[in-house]
């Protein structure tokens, strides 16, 4: 749901699946850390909830419109990957 980010309190949803077998990962400790590029916000950090077939949910709070980086980091037992993204905020 990139696209429909907007300034104030937003839902990120992330739908993860395995690059080798296209299978939901389930149970991953997934890790997102965001912030406004060129004006660091310190935005509040709330849990993940996982919601089922590789779906996973975190209210974030995007302080002022403007163009956002996220970091964010799975681990799956044995394995490990990242994935980083910038995307504008709608005004």
């Amino acid at each position: 749901n990139w696209s429909m980010l907007k300034r104030g309190w937003n839902i990120l949803i992330l739908k993860i699946t395995d690059a080798a077998t296209g299978q939901p990962v389930l149970s991953g400790y997934i890790e997102v850390a965001y912030d406004m590029i060129g004006m660091p916000m310190s935005p509040p950090n709330n849990p993940i909830i996982e919601k089922g077939d590789g779906t996973y949910e975190e209210k974030i709070f995007l302080g002022m419109s403007g163009e956002w980086q996220f970091h964010i980091k799975l681990s799956d037992g044995d394995r490990e990957d990242t994935f980083s993204k910038s995307q504008k905020t709608a005004p």
